[in-house]
């Protein structure tokens, strides 16, 4: 709320999020010069994180920042195969609804929900993170194929 002058919850529900953070969030926290974690983020944009328990609006996801840059993002992963498929079967409902086709449900995923452990993750940057070190404008400076080469 700080930099964008509106909440998370209604944000998503407008379609709004990524654009606000990206375009207003993410370069205010350049002045920081300490890395910065965003929290609590919005259930519906994160589809396979477990929600708070606390205030179930929300998942239990984050995003590590560092001179306003995403070096890192994680999560709980929800691990209960009913809420799953119910979140699946919503995104259906909203994709038809908008006049978008629909996608097959992921069965196996699914069905092995229910045997895995509580667990988390965290997926780390490290072009972003060489970009940063070596004080680089650019991904395309690090990275040895960019994607209008493949």
């Amino acid at each position: 709320m700080r930099f964008a002058q509106a909440d998370a919850l209604s944000s998503a529900k407008n379609g709004l999020f990524d654009e606000l953070l990206v375009s207003l969030i993410e370069p205010g926290l350049e002045q920081f010069g300490v890395p910065v974690i965003l929290t609590d983020y919005p259930a519906e944009l994160a589809a396979l994180a477990r929600l708070k328990a606390d205030d179930p609006r929300y998942a239990e996801r984050f995003e590590l920042y560092l001179a306003g840059l995403e070096l890192a993002n994680g999560f709980s992963e929800l691990n209960n195969p009913q809420e799953q498929r119910a979140r699946f079967v919503e995104t259906n409902r909203r994709r038809a609804a908008a006049g978008r086709s629909t996608l097959p449900l992921p069965e196996r995923f699914l069905n092995e929900l229910s045997v895995m452990p509580p667990s988390a993750g965290i997926a780390l940057g490290v072009d972003r993170l060489v970009m940063l070190v070596a004080g680089l404008d650019s991904i395309d400076d690090v990275v040895a194929f960019r994607p209008e080469e493949l």
